[in-house]
């Protein structure tokens, strides 16, 4: 009878925590449910195409099992890479035993898959800077934190954006928004900086990139006329997106809100 229960338990637990992962990853293609005896479903990251993660519930989990997760990419990565991120997954989710991790393992594979591209991206952008004799391309990035709270982080953000001639907007407070754009070169240096402050979850929402033409100034580009990181109010999400729509960028902003994510 105990373990009819605890089965039921875990049962509803699943369920739960599949609603909560469909309603996050609502857009189009995102959330594919499996068919089988198992709850099983597939989330489609739509910032990386390349990459789905496919998850399998064990009859007791999260009571007393770990999630099978199964991260496969469509794209160009190479076998090492796709290994690296399956045992990152597992281990987050063997780590979580006993609470849905589901989540957990999302943030961490998208981090991690992010980094590997922007490692990637940095060699190529090295490689054409080599060849051109400088840097031609600017880079816009939006990252959606759980909280920024700290004040020596967030004195970190502002004080690095002026070192690196990074612009944009901080939101503080639940949840952070961090919204910046800049050099290729400036931007990578800058994101790793802010990575290695330690995160309970910072997941880059959107990016963008445009190749300056011949003869012109890449600050030229920039869309919020701006070389440094400006810090908002906790409450100002509103003004955050006021900020972005004037600089034509509120599709930047509405991906940090999961909105109209399949643009």
């Amino acid at each position: 009878m105990d373990g009819r229960r605890h089965t039921s338990a875990n049962l509803q637990r699943q369920l739960d925590e599949v609603e909560a992962l469909r309603s996050i990853y609502s857009g189009q293609g995102e959330f594919e449910a499996g068919y089988g005896g198992s709850v099983s479903f597939t989330v489609h990251l739509k910032l990386l195409e390349c990459l789905s993660i496919q998850f399998t519930f064990p009859d007791d989990y999260p009571e007393s099992q770990a999630v099978a997760v199964n991260v496969r990419c469509h794209g160009s990565v190479a076998r090492d890479q796709l290994d690296s991120l399956n045992r990152a997954a597992a281990s987050v989710a063997e780590g979580a035993l006993g609470q849905e991790s589901t989540l957990l393992v999302l943030q961490k594979v998208q981090d991690l898959a992010w980094r590997i591209s922007e490692n990637d991206q940095t060699t190529e952008s090295s490689n054409a800077s080599s060849m051109s004799g400088a840097s031609q391309l600017l880079k816009r990035k939006l990252f959606w934190f759980h909280h920024i709270k700290s004040t020596r982080k967030r004195k970190c953000i502002v004080e690095w954006g002026k070192e690196l001639r990074v612009g944009g907007y901080c939101k503080p407070g639940f949840p952070g928004i961090l919204i910046i754009e800049a050099e290729d070169t400036n931007i990578t240096e800058y994101v790793k900086r802010v990575r290695h402050l330690r995160w309970q979850a910072m997941n880059l929402r959107a990016l963008e990139e445009e190749q300056c033409p011949a003869g012109r100034n890449i600050d030229e580009l920039r869309r919020f006329k701006t070389t440094q990181i400006e810090e908002l109010g906790e409450t100002d999400m509103s003004k955050l997106a006021a900020l972005c729509r004037e600089a034509a960028l509120e599709h930047m902003f509405l991906s940090a809100l999961k909105i109209g994510s399949g643009h």
